[in-house]
């Protein structure tokens, strides 16, 4: 069997590398929202397996140590996964926030693009003429401008056109 006294004093080399100096905030208890943010950071979990590593060796008593030996690893183990869990969660959030903004981003590029366009099919079911025939020569008014989307740099396909230039709502089926 390992000496107990050994794994204690690597654990404190460790958790002493890893979490720095433990100070009074760490101790505290009363403060239920800190307490909330060390536990899901793994800090309250470090510095719990810290304070009674050093409490063991410092009372040298071997049979506290022998079980400090054996709880003080769990609780840098239970630290640790948070810690982890932590990260992955942060860095998750961190790239769906990203995806969203350029997604937003892509969606205004796209309705700048599209807005002369909108405009002139607007106005031409605005003055009576029917939708088809206003899609239509929309349509016709790309081609001559020779209008691509910036995306794919080329023309726009008839589902894309439907979707940007849609029936108007009030409109029956014929």
């Amino acid at each position: 069997m390992i000496n107990p006294r050994i794994i204690l004093e690597k654990l404190v080399a460790r958790l002493e590398a890893k979490i720095g100096k433990v100070t009074l905030a760490d101790l505290n208890e009363s403060d239920e929202s800190s307490n909330r943010h060390r536990y899901s950071t793994g800090r309250l979990s470090h510095v719990e397996a810290l304070r009674l590593a050093r409490s063991a060796l410092r009372k040298g008593n071997e049979p506290e140590i022998t079980l400090a030996a054996q709880v003080a690893p769990m609780l840098e183990r239970e630290g640790n996964k948070l810690a982890d869990a932590r990260r992955q969660s942060v860095a998750s959030g961190n790239r769906k926030a990203g995806g969203v903004t350029r997604g937003a981003h892509l969606a205004e590029d796209a309705d700048r693009e599209w807005a002369p366009w909108v405009a002139e099919y607007n106005d031409r079911i605005a003055r009576g003429q029917k939708h088809t025939v206003a899609r239509q020569a929309v349509i016709a008014s790309m081609t001559r401008a020779e209008f691509v989307l910036s995306a794919t740099r080329k023309f726009p396909s008839d589902r894309t056109i439907r979707e940007r230039l849609p029936r108007p709502k009030n409109m029956e089926v014929s």
